[in-house]
């Protein structure tokens, strides 16, 4: 994972050393090579992590007129096709690496061109003729991009601490960004928990020059209206599905100068994409696993089925609730964000076995359930929307029972809890139906921060995801509201930037997922909604390849120990260091 920042200033000229400072904060992200560029108005820097044309990619990177100079964290899947599109437009290009593509790629169509890439990027663009900053990002969120900016300046970076270097900079939190974390899981771009720092969301451009800034989506998610999806066969389905996923890993192997392994969780998703390498690439694959020695989140059996199904080279470490207290703070640093769970810390845990084998890259299966309504909060809904429709009905209770089957602990047990947690804000004219209990039990932490800190949230609301929704949304089935509303929030500001790939960087190398390429989304939300998500099952189109007795297990949301054990050696590690819930005093 490569780190990428610069500063553009239309009065002061900015400061190479300040830039040179900020480079330095992004070493454990590119340890491969450094280097910073000096124009007028403009000084890029660029940390490598070394995947692609290892001699030729040297960062930033120019077109041979010197024009435009770009720094990039991140990967173009099909630089090699846009690189013959524009050889055949005239276009000398005189590297192998992906980066020189994108330079090129904005000299023949402008910003228009992040419409035409593949992949997962952050991308600082400085176009000299135009006096102009780009910024990019992927259309999910995949890669993270932060940026402060004044009426006359700008600083951009892939990390906040990269920011902050600079002395100027303010560091207080956003209290409106707190709340949202405290409500969603994360804070909703462009906000972020630092007063000062925006993040630019996902799929948008941003430009800034002498006029200032200006910020636009190039790419939204849409879905079909309800009632008019298109008939598709679900066995078409499946294959259109399977044939997606297949190419999106193979352009992962295929186009990486160095070996790439893969995460096997013991989930259905992360199956799937191994069963993919193996069936469908030429490589000798390397599985990691996470083994908990709390029995009931371990899934090494499920790991093991799996590796031994497909003859990979497997490894795993083991995780206690110990070791999950010990690198948390180092997770929460790394994550500058609050953490509501321990799940990054095993999957920080995950990438140091990962690297200490000598790779850098590793696939994983994340962003499936986003795609193909994976998650029990999809089926939850289905059960609220029920519950709405016919309040009266005695079969409330029975759909209840039919979530959870397999759970010992089911809600249906309790049946005063069920109607409470499933029966509130039962508003079928609410696009958020589906979250609403989410996020007012999230929402519930709050009482136990500090009275200061409290005190400032609740004057500071949330702003609902709900008002960013798309006019189209009120005519969409529930399954896409839902769908909407977890890849705009949990997807790219938990799942992908503390979770997957957030937990790579301090470890120098980098997971990605082909679930969440633009390329998987283009099927699924063209599917009827009970084809993505059939019944009370989880979704298991594009499974074949694996054995039946793995596919008709109950897959779960990968989780780690959190229990009084865990509780105790976190409450421990923050008194130690000195942890408060107070903010500080604002303006």
């Amino acid at each position: 994972m490569c780190g990428i920042c610069g500063t553009v200033s239309f009065g002061s000229r900015p400061d190479p050393d300040l830039v040179s400072d900020m480079v330095a904060t992004l070493t454990h992200r590119g340890p491969d090579d450094c280097a910073v560029l000096v124009d007028h108005a403009a000084v890029l820097g660029h940390t490598r992590l070394a995947l692609i044309d290892v001699e030729g990619g040297a960062q930033p990177l120019t077109t041979p007129d010197r024009s435009v100079w770009v720094t990039f964290n991140g990967e173009i899947f099909n630089y090699v096709e846009l690189a013959q599109e524009l050889r055949a437009l005239g276009h000398v290009l005189t590297t192998a690496s992906d980066t020189e593509v994108i330079a090129h790629a904005y000299e023949e169509w402008g910003s228009a061109c992040f419409e035409r890439f593949n992949g997962q990027w952050a991308v600082g663009l400085w176009d000299r003729r135009r006096q102009r900053l780009v910024l990019a990002r992927d259309r999910m969120g995949i890669l993270p991009l932060f940026y402060r900016c004044g009426p006359r300046s700008i600083s951009f970076a892939s990390r906040v601490a990269t920011l902050l270097a600079d002395p100027a900079a303010t560091r207080e939190f956003d209290p409106v960004g707190l709340q949202q974390v405290w409500t969603f899981w994360c804070s909703i771009s462009p906000r972020t928990a630092f007063a000062a720092v925006s993040q630019l969301p996902p799929g948008h451009v941003a430009t800034f020059d002498s006029s200032g800034l200006r910020t636009w989506p190039y790419w939204s998610a849409e879905f079909p209206p309800r009632g008019q999806e298109p008939h598709q066969d679900l066995q078409e389905n499946a294959e259109e599905l399977r044939a997606l996923l297949v190419r999106a890993t193979r352009l992962r192997f295929e186009r990486s100068d160095f070996p790439v392994g893969a995460y096997l969780s013991g989930g259905l998703d992360s199956a799937v994409t191994a069963a993919a390498i193996r069936h469908f690439t030429d490589v000798e694959l390397t599985t990691f696993s996470l083994r908990f020695t709390t029995p009931e989140f371990d899934e090494g059996s499920y790991q093991q089925l799996v590796a031994d199904r497909l003859g990979t080279t497997h490894h795993s470490v083991d995780v206690a609730p110990s070791d999950i207290a010990e690198v948390f703070p180092d997770v929460v640093w790394h994550a500058e964000a609050p953490l509501l769970r321990t799940a990054p810390a095993p999957l920080f845990l995950l990438s140091r076995l990962v690297r200490a084998n000598g790779y850098k890259v590793v696939v994983t299966g994340e962003g499936a359930d986003e795609i193909l309504g994976g998650y029990d909060i999809y089926r939850e809904a289905r059960v609220r929307e029920f519950w709405a429709r016919d309040q009266g009905s005695r079969l409330r209770d029975d759909a209840v029972q039919l979530l959870y089957p397999w759970m010992a602990l089911n809600p249906a047990q309790a049946p005063s809890f069920a109607r409470h947690f499933f029966g509130a804000d039962l508003d079928l004219a609410d696009l958020g139906l589906s979250h609403r209990p989410r996020w007012a039990s999230t929402a519930a932490l709050q009482t136990m921060l500090a009275p200061t800190l409290r005190e400032r949230l609740s004057s500071s609301p949330a702003v609902d995801p709900v008002e960013h929704m798309p006019a189209s949304a009120s005519g969409w089935d529930r399954l896409s509201r839902a769908q909407w509303l977890e890849m705009t929030t949990l997807l790219p500001g938990y799942i992908l930037a503390r979770r997957a790939t957030g937990c790579s960087w301090p470890t120098r190398s980098r997971a990605g997922s082909p679930s969440s390429t633009p390329r998987s989304w283009t099927s699924p939300p063209r599917c009827p909604p009970g084809t993505s998500s059939s019944g009370w099952r989880r979704s298991s189109s594009s499974s074949t390849p694996l054995q039946t007795s793995f596919l008709l297990r109950s897959s779960r949301v990968p989780s780690s120990p959190t229990g009084a054990r865990c509780g105790q050696l976190l409450r421990r590690q923050g008194a130690r260091m000195g942890v408060r819930g107070d903010l500080p005093p604002g303006p």
